[in-house]
């Protein structure tokens, strides 16, 4: 019988996670907006035309919008950029 162990997941600043799997294998999403700014930041991906990290459901993805839509520190036009980038950027299917 095994031994029962703990498991930690950790999040970046930037809302992203390290998904481990049973078979051993390991997805990178992105699991919350969490900071805008930073290395692993919605902000930052979308101002660099990096490759988006896809989100780990269209719930979480829905989740991040309604949080942009809600937050009073970001200017219109900036708001507006982020809806569009986030909303366009992919998700793995539940």
């Amino acid at each position: 019988m095994s031994k029962p162990y703990p498991h930690v997941t950790l999040v970046s600043p930037g809302g992203v996670l390290t998904k481990p799997f049973a078979d051993g294998s390991h997805l990178t999403m992105r699991v919350t907006l969490g900071y805008l700014f930073g290395e692993e930041g919605v902000m930052t991906e979308m101002r660099e035309r990096r490759e988006p990290v896809p989100w780990e459901s269209e719930e979480a993805r829905e989740t991040a919008l309604v949080s942009i839509r809600a937050r009073i520190d970001l200017e219109d036009d900036v708001r507006a950029d982020l809806l569009e980038w986030v909303g366009g950027s992919p998700h793995y299917e539940s």
